[in-house]
């Protein structure tokens, strides 16, 4: 019922601070890998929007480049970019035609590391949160058991506090996991279209220094 003579029908934070030391430690990670998943996924957008900001200014200066020495000068001042590692051959306007194959391959393997680099983390705890709030559950579940048996009393207000104790931390897992797959799969998908973006160029203007007369 709801009304001014019970308390809460469901208070977590009461949920919490009764539960067992097993259950608290469990309910405490919980909410660690939420933080965690948060504060990862912020940073992490924050530092694809700033790499592609950086891709496109790059890119866009390029384009107006008339040699590869003039885009060699060009990269130089932007080399930790996406676009200028994958572009290394043409530094000081030397062209290594080795990049179009193995070496372009190798390069971009390594970029794809750093784009993707902290989603792992994301995709570990998308995974890891639900199974951990299960555990948490049955756990719960055989301690509400236990006090049945020692009260030997089944009725509903022995109960229903230790069922409540033990769908906590499922609640918390899927507090933590479900925003992990939000954020997992929205900043693959900017990265993958950065990688793409960038590797696409990169190629074409490989392509075209290595075709042009002259260098």
């Amino acid at each position: 019922m709801r009304g001014g003579q019970g308390q809460s029908a469901f208070d977590v934070v009461s949920l919490v601070q009764n539960a067992s030391p097993p259950m608290l430690v469990l309910s405490l990670l919980l909410l660690l890998a939420s933080v965690v998943v948060w504060i990862t996924a912020v940073v992490k957008y924050r530092q694809l929007g700033r790499w592609r900001s950086v891709e496109l200014d790059l890119q866009r200066a390029i384009v107006r480049a008339r040699s590869a020495r003039e885009a060699g000068d060009l990269l130089k001042r932007h080399p930790d970019s996406i676009v200028g590692q994958l572009l290394s051959g043409i530094q000081g306007g030397q062209l290594d035609t080795a990049l179009l194959d193995f070496d372009e391959e190798y390069l971009a393997a390594l970029q794809e590391q750093r784009v993707f680099s902290g989603l792992t983390l994301l995709a570990s705890i998308a995974s890891a949160a639900p199974l951990a709030g299960l555990f948490g559950t049955v756990f719960g579940i055989m301690e509400a058991f236990g006090r049945i048996g020692l009260e030997r009393n089944a009725s509903l207000h022995v109960v229903a506090p230790a069922i409540g104790d033990a769908l906590v931390t499922t609640i918390l897992g899927l507090f933590a996991a479900i925003p992990a797959v939000v954020a997992y799969n929205l900043l693959s998908r900017r990265g993958e279209l950065l990688l793409s973006q960038s590797r696409a160029f990169a190629r074409a203007w490989l392509h075209r220094f290595a075709n042009a007369p002259g260098g």
